[in-house]
């Protein structure tokens, strides 16, 4: 088993300053990288193991690696299924991935990490046969920080500000308690608050809230 290539970013803007709540440039320029180093793209691996920490995390890397729906994003089930102890997804993944390959030989398959809000990201391409220019391995911190636009934060606004994304806490019984909003405030800035307003959190699970105005005050918004 060869490691073809492999890319990290250690570029940490946090999630709340980041234009594109969506996006994640590290995973996009990674990819990029990799292609270049690999001589193949990363998506025309045989096989992948996204890093599945939550839903949004896969989705977020599919789109930024192009890969299309009917592709399995996993060799594991993924970490909801395969587990995760002490950090430790990521070598199962890698032990799952070599066992996928040997029965398959000739083939590639990529690995994938993150750390944190979608933060720090890395990914390494493995295959049976060896990389005809030797292995290879990149840092994308800078090309990261030259793609992620950012906005500066309003940690003291007071006033209107549009949510821009939006999560909601559950209790230990399973009741919605607090809702947390990232909002883009009428100058342009970026603020972030929360609500302890049962009945809001709960109507945030049933409608769409991005795009809407709410009002906030320092740490809350209602």
């Amino acid at each position: 088993m060869f490691p073809v290539g492999a890319v990290e970013s250690n570029a940490m803007v946090p999630l709340s300053q980041r234009d594109e709540l969506h996006r994640s440039p590290a995973v996009s320029a990674g990819g990029e990288q990799l292609a270049v180093m690999s001589g193949g793209d990363p998506r025309d691996a045989d096989h992948f193991d996204l890093y599945s920490c939550f839903p949004s995390a896969v989705q977020v890397q599919a789109h930024e690696l192009h890969l299309g729906s009917d592709r399995p994003f996993t060799v594991t089930g993924g970490m909801t299924f395969a587990g995760g102890p002490l950090d430790n997804y990521n070598f199962q993944a890698l032990a799952k991935m070599v066992e996928v390959l040997r029965a398959q030989p000739g083939t590639t398959g990529l690995v994938t990490c993150i750390s944190g809000m979608i933060t720090k990201h890395g990914m390494a391409m493995w295959s049976t046969n060896p990389p005809a220019d030797g292995f290879r391995f990149a840092d994308v911190s800078d090309e990261t920080s030259a793609r992620t636009a950012v906005r500066d934060l309003a940690p003291d606004h007071d006033g209107p500000a549009r949510i821009d994304g939006y999560t909601v806490v559950h209790s230990r019984t399973g009741e919605p308690e607090r809702a947390i909003v990232i909002a883009t405030t009428p100058d342009g800035r970026r603020a972030v608050a929360a609500s302890t307003n049962t009945e809001l959190a709960a109507a945030m699970l049933d409608d769409e809230w991005c795009g809407r105005d709410v009002q906030i005050a320092g740490s809350t918004f209602r």
